[in-house]
């Protein structure tokens, strides 16, 4: 099996596989679409590896090689293909990683390879795709889609003169220029490269790209293209938000130009972006194309192997670890490198939502980071750690914490301390404890959002964050006891083998049921250090900061030495309620990104200007994994 760059010619190799085959006659998502492919082949290092009745492709994502699912013209071709695949990853020592595949695929797949594979299987809801109903974005007929219709009529009375039209090649450098104006940064480099590389072929790949104009002025832009399985596909779509309305014209006008004849329109993924679910969600769509990706059981069981051998005193109860690799982590959510067939360097990155002022900003954490022994200080964590900051970059993640036993360590990395933890003081309070069970959920919400009511900044919970935490005191043997004071609740207290793993209380008392164990609280206070966080994009985080209401500007000069967009120099101008973040070329203080981090979440520094400042900065986590 001898994979090559993917070329313009083999467009028609892989659409004769959607044409009168059964195994892909209902595929609805894009990883299969060879406009969609092409466009991120560069990105991607997107290969090819084809033979008469068969084609594999394979990309590069950061330090993660994955493979798109096999084509196939009948189950012979499959056979050979699975064959091949098989000798090709044993060669060179590979465990793949299939993703993109629907239900349909994907069970056949396992059924079909399983004398070549042991695949397990995941679900992936971030890159689940969109599809509506063609009509319904073209008509935004209904109730449902008067919210729309608004946008779009305020649009039209707007600017009477607007004027919609293909793209031209002339037009390509007032496109580029239009995206570093539009998306202030928002746009990655590789999303540009993605649609530069698109429109510079535009006839070739049958697609299309559909511009407006409002005197003579680029105010948006879609570039689409319809699939081999008759769905409209929208690859790229952006607007001048300076223009009312411009995102939901380029939208219908889009629809009802290039995909009148189709009865479906996908307009991609959400990638776990919560304000992008919410843009897609808006506009009703008809279904989702679920998708799957195919793992080999192998990399799970030496990723525990990993786990087993750093964490040891994980290994009991035993029910723990199989809880930890079968339920609790998704195959997304762990970066890993392999050499020679060992899982050598793993860490994992858990969802999780910060409550940030009035907003919530995504902030995952990162557990059980760990290498073989032998692997130890030769770069490897730093590849696993640059790399994570990478795909969180490009998810449009802001935020991402850790809780370290050596804080030392990741500062290099940037992370900075978010809040601190002091000790509880022995006192005779006699206090009586009940062992809560799921009933109580809603009670042990309620106490949790009542001691985070003080805070500016802590992980927003709901009832099934609770549910997982039950499911995981039984994994490993722990307990969860709702603190009473006179028969009154005043917090909880979850405890396994000798640690308290999480405590809230209304009040400071010390808990005379548990005098061996380390008892602490968060506190504003400069004391036990807690958890860290890195910022992931600095705007962002400045954008959302809750600042007081005083008359102040300020400009700060960031430095960064692991993400490069993040080296700016913006103005933080503060008129009472009215704040507005700009990019500036002068700056008043310097500060790395450790040292906004910390500023940010602690309101720790020695500049009394930034003091007054970043005063709202009460921070309280108890989430350690």
């Amino acid at each position: 099996m001898n994979f090559r760059k993917i070329a313009m010619s083999d467009k028609e190799k892989i659409e004769r596989f959607f044409v009168n085959n059964e195994l892909y006659s209902d595929y609805e998502a894009s990883e299969l679409n060879f406009t969609n492919i092409f466009a991120w082949s560069h990105i991607d290092d997107i290969e090819i590896a084809e033979g008469e009745n068969w084609i594999l492709l394979r990309g590069q994502e950061g330090i993660d090689q994955y493979f798109l699912p096999p084509l196939a013209l009948n189950k012979e071709g499959l056979e050979i293909v699975s064959q091949k695949f098989r000798k090709y990853c044993d060669e060179h020592h590979i465990y793949p990683i299939l993703r993109g595949l629907n239900e349909k695929m994907k069970n056949y797949i396992m059924k079909e390879c399983e004398h070549c594979f042991e695949f397990i299987s995941y679900r992936n809801y971030d890159v689940d795709e969109y599809l509506y109903l063609s009509e319904n974005l073209i008509n935004l007929t209904g109730k449902k889609y008067s919210v729309k219709r608004n946008h779009l009529n305020k649009f039209l009375k707007t600017y009477p003169n607007f004027q919609e039209r293909d793209y031209h090649f002339s037009d390509f450098s007032r496109i580029k220029e239009a995206l570093d104006t539009w998306t202030s940064g928002k746009t990655l480099e590789m999303e540009k490269e993605a649609i530069s590389h698109v429109l510079n072929h535009l006839q070739e790949l049958d697609a299309f790209c559909n511009l407006i104009e409002v005197d003579h002025v680029l105010v948006a832009f879609a570039i689409g293209t319809i699939t081999k399985n008759h769905i409209g596909l929208v690859l790229f779509e952006k607007a001048d938000l300076n223009y009312d309305g411009a995102y939901a014209a380029i939208n219908q006008m889009t629809a009802k130009k290039y995909f009148q004849g189709v009865k479906f329109i996908n307009r991609q993924e959400d990638m776990g972006i919560p304000n992008l679910k919410k843009a897609k969600m808006s506009y009703h769509p008809h279904h989702l194309a679920e998708k799957y990706s195919l793992i080999e059981k192998r990399i799970i069981e030496k990723l525990r192997l990993l786990y087993e051998t750093n964490f040891p005193e994980d290994k009991e109860p035993s029910q723990y670890l199989d809880y930890y690799f079968q339920e609790k982590m998704n195959i997304h959510q762990v970066t890993f490198l392999v050499q020679e067939r060992d899982v050598i360097s793993a860490l994992y990155c858990f969802p999780r939502t910060l409550k940030f002022n009035q907003f919530s900003l995504e902030c995952p954490v990162i557990s059980a980071a760990a290498t073989l022994p032998k692997y130890q200080n030769q770069g490897y964590f730093r590849k696993l750690m640059m790399d994570t900051f990478t795909k969180l970059r490009m998810k449009m993640v802001p935020l991402v914490m850790l809780y370290p036993l050596n804080h030392e360590i990741y500062r290099h990395f940037g992370f900075g301390v978010m809040n601190y933890f002091s000790k509880l003081i022995p006192s005779n309070t006699h206090l009586e404890y009940q062992v809560a069970t799921t009933a109580d959920i809603s009670l042990l919400l309620e106490l949790y959002n009542l001691f985070m009511e003080k805070y500016h900044f802590y992980v927003a919970r709901d009832e099934s964050s609770f549910v997982s935490l039950f499911k995981e005191l039984t994994a490993y043997g722990g307990k969860l006891e709702i603190i009473y004071k006179e028969a009154k609740p005043i917090g909880y207290v979850v405890t396994s083998l000798n640690n308290i793993e999480e405590l809230i209380l209304l009040e400071n008392i010390y808990l005379e049921k548990y005098p061996s164990y380390l008892q602490t609280l968060p506190t504003t206070e400069v004391d036990i250090l807690g958890n860290m966080v890195r910022i992931i994009f600095v705007e962002k985080v400045l954008e959302e900061y809750p600042y007081p209401a005083i008359i102040k500007k300020v400009k700060l000069k960031i430095a960064d030495n692991l993400i490069e967009e993040n080296n700016v120099i913006v103005e933080i101008d503060i008129n009472q309620d009215n704040v507005t973040i700009s990019e500036v070329e002068t700056y008043d203080y310097v500060l790395d990104i450790m040292e906004l981090s910390e500023l940010i979440f602690t309101g720790k520094t020695t500049i009394k200007e930034l003091q007054e400042v970043f005063v709202n900065s009460k921070t309280a986590i108890v989430d350690k994994y």
